[in-house]
């Protein structure tokens, strides 16, 4: 953006594999953080619940915040077990609560759920089941391990031979690929069945079917969380907080080379434009967590 060109400030990155799991992920904050020359003052990631939620303990012991632009599960919102921990979008119990929200206007009492079994998916599993119960619909949920193609085959033959029809599937791309291919093969996808996919599932992640999983997943949908719309409320609320934002809102919180100076707030002032394209994709979500702020060059 050219008005901020002339920016004297700097944000200096670290690049670290988390490898999506919390030994990998935990072991390089650790050793970032015991090397003086990349102690983080911020992290942003990990993108996996599974990765984030050791992670963000640990961050929390250093008081080092950590903001994830994908961690979803609803168990991170425990400010006791992750003080520092702070998000840019919904929780997966938010989704939780949609589906059943959706099911229950429809009319169902009975669902089946397969889930990756990890903390991600155990957490997501418990959500969508607590919801359930409250609206009278019984969620059955059975859990998959990724290379475990038995035991996928398994969950989907005992969801065919209970006579349920609704199935949520929380799941990654290969993940889904393979219930998707098996579950069209034995006949549990396709016409008088629903299927509803999280947001783990991608657009793409249709692409790689075959034409039979293809054809059957035809009817299927998929729900998740929107947000940088006009009329919801936490946009327009943080649009006109943003708007009243000043150099004293952020300054307390920044080290003596960080402070906001009078030029930089009024470029911030200016960037604040209700219709920009630019905002609704950085600041697409906002959730009771998000803490964070930057009113440096933005």
């Amino acid at each position: 953006m050219e008005p901020f060109k002339s920016c004297d400030k700097r944000l200096v990155l670290s690049v670290v594999d988390s490898g999506s799991t919390g030994t990998t992920a935990t072991k390089a904050f650790i050793q970032s953080y015991n090397n003086m020359t990349t102690r983080p003052h911020i992290i942003v990631g990990t993108a996996r619940s599974a990765a984030a939620m050791p992670t963000a303990v640990v961050s929390g012991i250093y008081d080092v915040p950590m903001i994830t632009y994908w961690a979803t599960s609803a168990k991170l919102d425990d400010m006791g077990e992750y003080p520092r921990f702070m998000r840019t979008i919904p929780t997966d119990d938010a989704v939780s609560f949609s589906v059943i929200q959706y099911w229950k206007g429809l009319g169902y009492k009975h669902a089946a759920m397969m889930f990756i079994n990890d903390a991600y998916g155990e957490a997501y599993k418990e959500s969508l089941v607590k919801h359930g119960a409250a609206e009278g619909i019984a969620v059955t949920a059975f859990p998959f391990n990724l290379e475990d193609d038995a035991g996928i085959h398994k969950s989907v033959d005992k969801m065919k031979e209970s006579g349920v029809n609704i199935v949520m599937v929380v799941a990654f791309t290969k993940g889904f690929k393979k219930i998707a291919e098996y579950a069209t093969k034995v006949g549990m996808m396709g016409k008088g069945k629903m299927w509803c996919f999280g947001d783990a599932v991608i657009s793409s992640d249709f692409d790689g079917l075959s034409s039979a999983a293809k054809q059957a997943v035809h009817g299927s949908i998929r729900i998740v969380a929107a947000g940088a719309l006009d009329g919801n409320a936490a946009w327009d609320g943080m649009m006109t907080k943003l708007k009243t934002t000043t150099a004293s809102s952020f300054n307390p919180h920044y080290p003596s080379y960080f402070k906001v100076g009078k030029t930089e707030e009024a470029e911030f002032a200016a960037a604040i434009d209700v219709k920009s394209g630019h905002l609704r994709d950085i600041g697409t979500y906002v959730e009771k967590r998000v803490g964070g702020g930057v009113c440096v060059c933005v």
